[in-house]
């Protein structure tokens, strides 16, 4: 005798309330929970488009956690707007737009230049690049990330 189980099983998400919107995100994850809540999305459709865990966006959102520098490419597309606020005048802001946009770590960014892993550290922290090469470069990946 074969019994089958003629009951679906359904498990019903719910949205959360418009008031949960955040009104002025100031952390990555509010800004991600912002646009998800405004585009009314779940976090593990979220997840997808970014290639994470929904783990990872839950965290994210409840600031438990921060994603890691290779992910920032995709959430600034996902937003469609680069959520941090940076001072690109200095090059230490044009270090880090880049580096966010990119996706990119100090080592990556460094192979990049053909310079030691600390050198672009030591542009980041004393805010000067001395070799007019590294300059035109940091230039032109700006370009680039600005036009993303």
């Amino acid at each position: 005798m074969v019994v089958r189980n003629t009951l679906a099983f359904t498990k019903v998400l719910k949205m959360p309330y418009k008031k949960a919107i955040p009104d002025n995100p100031k952390t990555l994850g509010e800004h991600i929970l912002r646009k998800r809540l405004l585009m009314r999305l779940l976090q593990k459709h979220v997840a997808e488009q970014l290639g994470v865990t929904e783990a990872s966006v839950t965290g994210w959102e409840n600031g438990r956690s921060m994603p890691m520098l290779h992910v920032y490419p995709a959430i600034i597309a996902f937003l469609g707007y680069y959520p941090f606020d940076t001072d690109i005048s200095t090059v230490s802001g044009q270090i880090e737009f880049v580096r966010y946009n990119l996706g990119w770590s100090y080592e990556r960014m460094s192979a990049e230049f053909g310079v030691d892993g600390t050198t672009v550290q030591d542009w980041f922290s004393t805010n000067r690049i001395y070799k007019k090469s590294h300059q035109r470069i940091l230039s032109v990946l700006l370009k680039q990330s600005l036009s993303i």
